[in-house]
């Protein structure tokens, strides 16, 4: 039996199928496209038309290229903060079941489920006493959570994602200093309310276990950084695990910040459409890892994809069954 997960993410369309074997879930395929369906959320309160043709047309090229590939098969399929931020995200979740022939509707994930997921996808493969901290920076909103591998402590998510910030404070193009540190003192009273509660719970975890707690991002920031600093691309599985100083993620981001949007694109490793995001994802990232006191962050490359189809192997119930291809 196949496990497959469709995520409709604000920023990027992606897929992920895995195998139920002996020793638990394989990956067997991994697809991911940019679309920006949370372009001009912000300013207009709705997905656009062009933006939603755009995600709806990758997630019908990945459906048919699992569904030719894998059987049987069983997938969940879930809008993120994008979806649940737009006025019309129910109509566009609607119309994804009837063009893409799902069996269900997309499920709305919450903010708080979002990053419960995504914690399980990120921190499966740790060992069980290492303390975790994952950080998502997603295209319309950020999911931090806090825990040891199936005991997760803190799972929140606030809306400061790459595509919001991008188009918030004009992050796409060559930005100036001044906007930089906009986008940071905003990312800064969002995560304000609960930056206490995050460093007692970090400090708690911290005691509990003699393993240093491990910082992870996932999704597309990750990727996109790791792939940028190591001159590789984004598909590569050497990607995973690997580890970047404070100091190193900031000389790449004042680096981005004097690049033109097409220069950014043309950065070898990189996706289309991740260019113009990246920076303001890393500014994101940044603001956290100097609030809660971390000097380095590793790139994972699970994260809300491996918690959907781990969730659904175990018939979660909040997830809905888009998909049962015999």
């Amino acid at each position: 039996m196949f496990f497959a997960a469709l995520d409709l993410g604000s920023n990027t369309v992606s897929t992920l199928v895995r195998q139920a074997k002996s020793e638990g879930l394989v990956s067997v395929a991994k697809i991911s496209e940019c679309t920006r369906l949370g372009e001009n959320l912000a300013a207009t309160g709705n997905l656009q038309p062009a933006a939603m043709q755009r995600t709806i047309a990758a997630a019908a090229r990945q459906l048919e290229r699992i569904r030719c590939d894998f059987a049987p098969l069983r997938l969940t399929a879930v809008g993120t903060s994008a979806v649940r931020d737009a006025k019309n995200g129910a109509d566009f979740l609607e119309q994804c079941r009837q063009e893409l022939g799902l069996c269900d509707t997309p499920a709305v994930l919450s903010g708080q489920i979002e990053a419960e997921l995504t914690f399980r996808g990120a921190s499966d493969a740790f060992p069980a006493t290492t303390p975790v901290i994952n950080l998502d920076p997603g295209g319309a909103s950020t999911e931090v959570a806090l825990g040891f591998p199936g005991d997760l402590r803190i799972a929140t998510s606030f809306t400061a994602g790459c595509v919001r910030w991008c188009d918030r404070f004009g992050l796409g193009d060559v930005f100036t200093e001044k906007e930089a540190k906009a986008a940071t003192t905003a990312t800064r009273e969002l995560l304000s309310p609960q930056l206490e509660e995050f460093r007692n719970a970090l400090a708690e975890l911290t005691l509990r276990s003699s393993t240093a707690p491990i910082l992870s991002v996932t999704g597309g920031t990750a990727t996109s950084l790791a792939a940028v600093l190591l001159n590789r691309d984004e598909g590569a599985r050497s990607l995973h695990g690997r580890s970047f100083t404070f100091a190193t993620i900031a000389a790449l981001q004042r680096r981005l910040a004097r690049l033109p949007a097409e220069a950014r694109e043309a950065l070898p490793g990189l996706r289309p459409g991740r260019g113009s995001v990246l920076p303001a994802g890393l500014i994101i990232l940044l603001t956290i890892m100097e609030a809660l006191g971390l000097p380095e962050v590793m790139a994972n490359t699970h994260g809300l994809r491996y918690g959907l189809t781990a969730a659904l192997y175990a018939h979660d119930t909040r997830l809905p069954v888009c998909l049962a291809q015999p």
